[in-house]
């Protein structure tokens, strides 16, 4: 790992504990293109074989995971207008 992800994993390990207070407000724009290919990589990778199990890899190479995240969200919102979605958000500790 380089050292920006070592220190991301510290600081995740402790629950983020030395950034209490911390907030993040911002917006992400994600075009039709974006969003169909994204849409269409969860389809191929969601199928299920006969065993039942979902085929989606876990995440690798990643600090944490999506539900760690989800954790921190105190707001999310989105919108569309000319061909683009976008997700307000509100990340806090």
């Amino acid at each position: 790992m380089s050292l920006a992800a070592d220190l991301l994993e510290k600081y995740r390990a402790n629950g983020f504990a030395d950034f209490r207070g911390l907030q993040i407000a911002g917006k992400l724009p994600i075009t039709q293109e974006v969003l169909n290919e994204i849409i269409a990589e969860v389809l191929q990778h969601s199928r299920t074989p006969s065993s039942g199990q979902s085929t989606i890899p876990p995440a690798q190479n990643t600090p944490f995971d999506l539900q760690e995240l989800a954790r921190l969200v105190r707001r999310a919102e989105v919108s569309a207008a000319d061909g683009k979605v976008t997700l307000h958000f509100e990340l806090g500790l």
